[in-house]
């Protein structure tokens, strides 16, 4: 196998996209969120997560899509 397969290439461009989504939107989110708890700003923790609850399905959705790439090898 490698990046020359269909599938090998697209379950490289999700993984990237799946991580770069990870440390660069979800990570600072969760970290103002815990911020945000630990000073008990409810408004503050809301909108924190709000972001983090828009986002999560597609990652989610992404790294399944991952897995099924990586587990079938379709073509």
């Amino acid at each position: 196998y490698g990046p020359g397969d269909a599938w090998a290439a697209g379950a490289l461009v999700l993984y990237l996209g799946v991580m770069a989504v990870a440390v660069g939107y979800l990570a600072p989110r969760y970290r103002s969120a815990a911020e945000a708890a630990g000073r008990s700003d409810g408004e503050g923790y809301a909108a924190a997560i709000r972001g983090v609850n828009r986002v999560g399905p597609f990652v989610a959705a992404a790294v399944l899509a991952t897995v099924v790439l990586m587990v079938l090898k379709p073509g």
